[in-house]
């Protein structure tokens, strides 16, 4: 099942969490993308994670979409 959620201020408070939540996501895997030579330093990765939310937050209409799957384990 698809679902569509607001990212950003603009959105008010599941904007503002949704937003947060992903920037979170980041940070946690950062030191790993760095280390795998994907993205620069942490601190230019750091900067790019703030400046996408700068950008969500003053971009209204910014949306993602997220699936959710259920399965169940065959006996």
């Amino acid at each position: 099942e698809r679902r569509t959620i607001p990212l950003g201020a603009w959105a008010g408070d599941q904007g503002r969490d949704s937003s947060e939540n992903l920037g979170v996501f980041y940070r946690a895997i950062k030191e790993k993308m760095v280390r795998l030579g994907d993205m620069g330093s942490e601190e230019e990765l750091e900067e790019m994670i703030k400046a996408v939310q700068r950008e969500r937050d003053g971009t209204e209409g910014t949306e993602t979409d997220f699936y959710i799957i259920c399965a169940q384990k065959p006996q």
